[in-house]
């Protein structure tokens, strides 16, 4: 996409100055970002496995750095076996 962009740069500055160009390219951007987040909100989350762990089952250290929202972490295979 970035490519494309580039390509099409020139053109719109044979048509419009380069600054409306750089304001063009940076409102199409947010657009585009806001478009992603809005079908990214759309996928549900996954839901918990049963080899998770309560937050209050870690250590001080990692809980203090998993998010606060959190209410279990998943454990990796290695893990979880172990």
């Amino acid at each position: 996409m970035a490519q494309l962009r580039l390509q099409w740069m020139p053109e719109f500055e044979k048509v419009i100055s380069p600054k409306k160009t750089a304001m063009f390219y940076q409102i199409d951007r947010r657009l585009g970002l806001m478009v992603e987040l809005h079908l990214s909100s759309q996928i549900p989350l996954v839901k918990p496995w049963p080899n998770t762990i309560p937050m209050k089952a870690l250590p001080h250290t990692l809980r203090s750095s998993a998010m606060a929202s959190q209410s279990s972490v998943l454990l990796c295979g290695v893990c979880a076996s172990s």
